[in-house]
Order: C-alpha cells, then sequence, then structure tokens
C-alpha cells in the first residue's frame, strides 16, 4: 500500500517558501510562465453523501516526480471554495487515494452539489523547521525550479440533509410564508407519519421495514400558498439502493386551511415508485 499522509493545509500555507520568494507565500500561489501544464484524474464510487460526511476519492497523475510533492485537493459549492486537503505524493508515485471533508454548512432543501477538483501540486523538501516556541516540526519546504500547473476533472457529489441509511427520508419545503404541515397516510388512510414542527422544510423519516403498500402525502396549510410547493422525496434502502425525487407543486390557493394529497408512492420491497397527484 502506498505510503500517503494528509497534511492540514494550514501547516503549509503561512510560511516556509522558496530563497528567492518572499516569507509568507502559500505554496501553491506562484506557478510561473514555465511551469509544464500537467492533467490529473480524480475518481470517486459516492454519488449521494450526508452533509458534514467525508469524501473518499482516488488520484492519478500523468508522471511520477523526482522529489516528494503536495498535492492540493480543493472542495467547491458552487464557483466558491470552501474546503481544501493537501496529499504528501512520494517521489515515484503516481496514484493513490485521499479523502476531504464536506463543510458543516447548511446545503438547502433539496440538497447541494458538491465539487472536487485538483488545485495545484508543489515539488516539496520535508525540512525540521522551529515553530515559535522553539519546537522542531518537520514542514514541506517547496523547491525553486520543475514548477507544474496541475489541472484535473471534477467530481460531483449531491449533499443531502438527514440522509440515513435503510431509511426513507421525506421532506417538503416552499417559497412564501405560509406554514404547512405534511402528513403521510397508508391506504387505509390511517397517518403512519407526520412532521407538524414549523419549521421549513419539514421532513420526517421513516424505516424501510415500512410495510409495502401504497402511501399518501398529504400537506395542511394554514394560509394561502401563492408560491410553488418543492418536495424532495429521498430513500437510502438498507440495500445500498438511493433514490430522490424532487418536484413542484402550485395552485393551492381556494382555502386557508385544508389537507391537499400532493404526491403518492408505492413502496415494493426496498424498491419506490412516486406519483404526483
Amino acid at each position: 500500500m502506498k505510503n500517503i499522509k494528509n497534511i492540514i493545509i494550514a501547516s503549509i500555507v503561512l510560511l516556509f517558501t522558496f530563497t528567492s520568494c518572499e516569507s509568507d507565500e502559500n505554496i501553491f500561489e506562484y506557478v510561473g510562465t514555465d511551469a509544464t501544464k500537467i492533467t490529473g484524474t480524480l475518481t470517486t464510487v459516492q454519488t449521494i453523501v450526508n452533509q458534514g460526511a467525508s469524501i473518499a476519492f482516488d488520484y492519478t497523475l500523468p508522471q511520477s516526480f523526482s522529489k516528494d510533492a503536495i498535492l492540493q485537493i480543493d472542495g467547491l459549492y458552487g464557483d466558491a471554495n470552501v474546503v481544501t486537503t493537501t496529499i504528501t505524493i512520494l517521489s515515484g508515485e503516481t496514484s493513490g487515494s485521499g479523502t476531504i471533508d464536506l463543510t458543516g454548512d447548511d446545503v438547502g432543501f433539496g440538497g447541494q452539489i458538491f465539487k472536487v477538483t485538483m488545485g495545484g501540486i508543489r515539488l516539496v523538501e520535508f525540512q525540521d523547521v522551529e515553530d515559535e516556541d522553539g519546537n522542531l516540526v518537520n514542514l514541506p519546504i517547496p523547491t525553486e525550479g520543475n514548477n507544474f500547473e496541475l489541472t484535473s476533472n471534477t467530481i460531483e457529489v449531491l449533499v443531502h440533509q438527514d440522509f440515513e441509511e435503510g431509511k426513507a427520508n421525506i421532506s417538503l419545503g416552499w417559497d412564501d410564508g405560509s406554514d404547512l404541515d405534511i402528513r403521510l397516510r397508508d391506504a387505509s388512510g390511517n397517518v403512519v407519519g407526520s412532521a407538524e414542527t414549523g419549521a421549513n422544510p419539514e421532513s420526517f423519516t421513516l424505516d424501510d421495514t415500512l410495510a409495502d403498500g401504497d402511501y399518501t402525502l398529504g400537506v395542511i396549510y394554514y394560509g394561502i400558498v401563492d408560491d410553488a410547493l418543492n418536495y424532495t422525496f429521498k430513500v437510502r434502502t438498507s440495500d445500498g439502493q438511493t433514490q430522490i425525487v424532487t418536484g413542484s407543486l402550485s395552485g393551492y390557493v381556494e382555502s386557508t386551511s385544508a389537507e391537499i394529497n400532493v404526491f403518492k408512492f408505492t413502496k415494493s420491497g426496498v424498491n419506490y415508485t412516486i406519483t404526483e397527484l
């Protein structure tokens, strides 16, 4: 197994750079016009994860290096870089694996796409450097020359809230100031799940041991609903299958208090079929 160690980015950002550069430069900040352009590859088997989880990935570089190197991996929501991690690549290596942690920021209703890409690479020599307390710390010091400008593909993972394995999670959000509650009824009309907390979105979770059959999700609203009702039906069943269905409904403006059926699902084992009503 390759000897790969993760380095906390904070330990290499403030510091110790080229002898020809000033002393507090980020080692990935300077590339130079003479840099060799190379392209790496990232892969992951994960497509959907919980907020706050980690994404595991494999990386491949197009060449090995004569010195150890620091590989920077960036995680982004949209175009905003929200988290960075680094990996030490030993001389001669071209591939390996790593993880990047998601931030705890609210991903919002319906989830959000998290993107992972290679942010840069620098050849380094590890040296013992004295910190401000007089302790020796082994840190990567960038070497002069042999600059590389690294790019890669981008892997995308959907990040969701409250998405438990072996559970069916039902959420309903909306765009105006109305108060909505949700109730799940079985084919006989019995309430088997509900959310009436005043939150937006409202959501609740069911075990996937729920009996097979037909179920209907009803919206109870208090006040006029002028804007769309946005729903997300999320299932991660015990056999590892994942399903997410999102939709938007509108037109519920006839009453100030009513229960309206918005969609139904049919459960058969670990399979779920969703239908808007």
